[in-house]
């Protein structure tokens, strides 16, 4: 496992715990990311890893489209959602981001529908995704190594 992946799994611990129990992700803890994000990409890129840049970049489009998709929806998806997807698609790579934003969809579906039939919440009230980004992140990982 490498940093890249131990620093996107601390980041989804922070902000999965802020988004429960607030409803939202704070730009500064994102900010504080940025900058390993950043570092481990140039130190991969010094030791001349092909194609380190171009994943990086790539890794960004899904979080500019969920900033599209905030901002045409009316911020039903949250930009602070859309910003955490742009600091784990700098960190895993387009790939990667998009595995995991399918999973927590499902995840995130079958929570909401397990608490809508418990009558724990009502059909208009929003469900936390990061801790569903969390948990796909972790079936990931896990997946990545029991099928090798």
């Amino acid at each position: 496992m490498t940093i890249e992946y131990i620093l996107a799994g601390i980041l989804l611990g922070i902000t999965g715990v802020s988004d429960i129990k607030s409803k939202e992700i704070s730009v500064n803890c994102l900010l504080l990311f940025v900058i390993p994000a950043l570092l481990c990409t140039f130190y991969r890129f010094a030791q001349n890893e092909t194609g380190v840049l171009t994943t990086m970049l790539m890794g960004l489009i899904p979080g500019i489209l969920c900033l599209c998709l905030g901002r045409i929806t009316k911020e039903k998806i949250g930009y602070g959602d859309a910003y955490l997807l742009l600091v784990l698609g700098m960190f895993l790579g387009l790939r990667e981001t998009i595995g995991m934003i399918m999973i927590a969809l499902f995840v995130t579906a079958l929570i909401s529908i397990v608490l809508l039939v418990l009558h724990k919440i009502k059909k208009t009230q929003s469900v936390p995704f990061v801790p569903a980004l969390g948990i796909a992140f972790c079936l990931q990982i896990v997946c990545r190594y029991e099928v090798k």
